[in-house]
């Protein structure tokens, strides 16, 4: 997939404000590797865990991001797996679960009807699941 560098889109705001043509520029964050459970930085963009310097499974967790912000979640470095829960609007709403190296998962954050954002799995690769 090519990056875009400007992007459009059209949303309806809490308010019921509707705004469109809202436009902007390629949304890029920091690119970590994550050695011990605990929370990912919700600037990243993407995201190595490493279990097996961790020295067991890793929970992880992510909080709301902003409107269109995508991330990668990767198990690069495995012994055990990885788990991802969400904070604030998904709060017990999702898990996902990377239990082998290899495996990703891709979110985004979208606007939902209920006037929040809402973190999306758009992509699972190798064994990856969401329950």
């Amino acid at each position: 997939m090519a990056n875009k560098e400007n992007w459009e889109v059209s949303y309806i705001d809490e308010d019921g404000v509707y705004h469109g043509d809202v436009q902007g520029g390629l949304l890029l964050g920091a690119n970590s590797i994550y050695t011990a459970s605990g929370a990912i930085a919700i600037t990243d963009n993407a995201v190595c865990l490493d279990t097996l310097t961790a020295g067991g499974t890793m929970a992880m967790t992510l909080a709301d991001g902003v409107i269109g912000q995508s991330i990668i979640i990767y198990l690069g470095n495995a012994t055990n797996s990885a788990t991802v829960s969400f904070l604030g609007l998904n709060a017990g709403l999702n898990l996902v679960t990377l239990p082998a190296i290899g495996d990703s998962a891709t979110l985004v954050f979208l606007y939902n009807i209920v006037g929040a954002g809402k973190w999306v799995v758009t992509n699972l690769e190798g064994t990856a699941s969401v329950s």
